[in-house]
């Protein structure tokens, strides 16, 4: 499918091969909290469903419904009190490799790049900017940590639920925005600068709500 786009070929070509290990790496840095990766799951399957909808690509709306059930089912196990289940570096690869999977077909078939790339927004805003700030602090980024935004929102007291609720529901608004600019100029300029706007917020957010309870506590 990539060979036969073209003259497009080799930009789809370095698509797969940037978003494969991009989206995997991403899917199990932030696979930290329950629910969190079980909840990415559906948003990025019905993403992935409401674009092959609307592009008129039913195996792409068939493929995301599929993702979606796969951890939708997941998730009361992930929930439960006793005998937990997790998903593991496996389930996570598994949730970044359907999503780099689909979406390089999806890009191959024609889709819009920005409601391919929504989806994944608020995933990779928190994985590399936690990267970063324990590379230039001469941190090992390949150790086990708890420095990601949304670990800092549990050490802030937030329930694992709220926590993971929160960010899917962010990826989700990502996803729907996405969606709406398509492969409209005009939408385009407007949804860049708010999923910027989205990202940093989410970012934030920590730091702010550290300045709350410090001022309260004073």
């Amino acid at each position: 499918m990539l060979l036969a786009s073209g003259n497009s070929s080799w930009i789809l070509a370095v698509c797969a091969v940037l978003l494969v290990p991009v989206s995997v790496n991403v899917t199990n840095f932030m696979d930290g909290v329950d629910l969190l990766s079980g909840l990415h799951g559906v948003v990025f399957g019905v993403a992935f469903s409401v674009s092959g909808l609307v592009l008129g690509l039913d195996w792409m709306w068939l493929a995301g419904v599929a993702l979606a059930v796969a951890f939708g089912v997941f998730l009361p196990f992930n929930v439960r009190a006793r005998r937990r289940m997790f998903l593991g570096d496996s389930g996570s690869y598994l949730l970044g490799g359907a999503y780099a999977f689909i979406g390089v077909l999806a890009l191959a078939a024609g889709a819009p790049a920005l409601s391919v790339a929504t989806p994944i927004t608020i995933y990779l805003a928190d994985t590399a900017t936690t990267l970063v700030r324990r590379i230039s602090t001469g941190k090992d980024w390949r150790t086990s940590h708890r420095e990601h935004h949304y670990h800092q929102l549990e050490d802030l007291g937030w329930p694992h639920y709220a926590v993971s609720v929160f960010v899917a529901a962010l990826s989700a608004v990502c996803s729907a925005i996405g969606i709406w600019a398509g492969s409209d100029l005009a939408r385009i300029a407007i949804v860049i600068p708010m999923l910027a706007v989205i990202a940093v917020a989410y970012l934030r957010l920590p730091s702010f709500l550290r300045r709350r309870i410090a001022g309260a506590s004073k």
